[in-house]
């Protein structure tokens, strides 16, 4: 079991210094922790060709959720696969109504693996179940074969001239691009459009490309509105201990920043 950073690294092992390790009884990788972004999925497959490879979705709240396994990794893109045994998801809109397949709502859990609630925080339990469904504040659809997508969280959704930008979106992009090692995409208060998107970035090598270049790739593959309107290089993402990216200590720095 590994989070995406830490097979990312994995993955940069020089191909000429492989065959110094044995991975004759290796026969499964478990991502999960946090999204497997497309360019680290596709390193990993083509870097391990016989070992299967697992995507776990889940959280602290219900444990294991859903699994993409190895005979769907080439054919279902930026999927988590299906529900685990005895585990059931649905997606809903705002008012609790369940969604079509395709269309993009907010995740619902059911199942016997499901927290029992927040410590001394009734309140907030009750806000995340209905009756023995609970959700995690995370966004998605559901295709026709009953497979799961994770759009975004909903907390790190980008409210721009009234159009919800998803942050999955860009750096998928983003991290397609020589010379891009990783990126979080985060919204900036803006007097006009209310959030304005901005790319952080970590340069592969120390080299990564000028934000000139990194907006045209965006420009190439996506609306007019996803397109950063700022870049920002960095040497490093702030991580919890799993390697997730922690978008809200970005945030919370430019909106002191922008205080100050």
């Amino acid at each position: 079991f590994m989070v995406p950073y830490m097979l990312d690294r994995l993955c940069d092992i020089d191909p000429a210094e492989r065959p110094r390790y044995d991975l004759r009884r290796l026969r499964m990788l478990i991502s999960g922790g946090s999204a497997l972004p497309t360019v680290t999925k596709e390193r990993v497959l083509a870097a391990f060709p016989r070992v299967g490879l697992h995507e776990f979705y889940g959280a602290t709240e219900a444990g294991v959720i859903t699994n993409l396994r190895p005979q769907d990794q080439h054919r279902k893109r930026r999927c988590v696969g299906r529900p685990v045994f005895d585990t059931e998801v649905a997606i809903r809109d705002e008012r609790g109504a369940a969604l079509a397949a395709g269309e993009v709502g907010e995740i619902w859990l059911s199942g016997p693996t499901l927290f029992a609630g927040y410590h001394n925080a009734p309140g907030e339990t009750a806000g995340v179940y209905r009756d023995d469904w609970c959700t995690i504040g995370d966004l998605g659809r559901i295709d026709d074969e009953g497979y799961l997508y994770i759009v975004d969280r909903a907390k790190d959704v980008i409210k721009s001239g009234g159009v919800n930008v998803f942050p999955v979106e860009i750096e998928e992009v983003l991290l397609a691009q020589a010379g891009v090692r990783e990126v979080a995409v985060i919204g900036l208060a803006d007097e006009r459009w209310g959030e304005s998107v901005h790319a952080v970035v970590v340069a592969a090598d120390g080299a990564a490309p000028d934000a000139e270049t990194l907006a045209a790739a965006c420009r190439e593959q996506l609306a007019g509105y996803k397109v950063p309107r700022s870049f920002e290089f960095r040497a490093a993402l702030p991580r919890n201990a799993n390697g997730k990216i922690l978008k809200r200590e970005l945030r919370d720095e430019h909106a002191a920043r922008a205080a100050a």
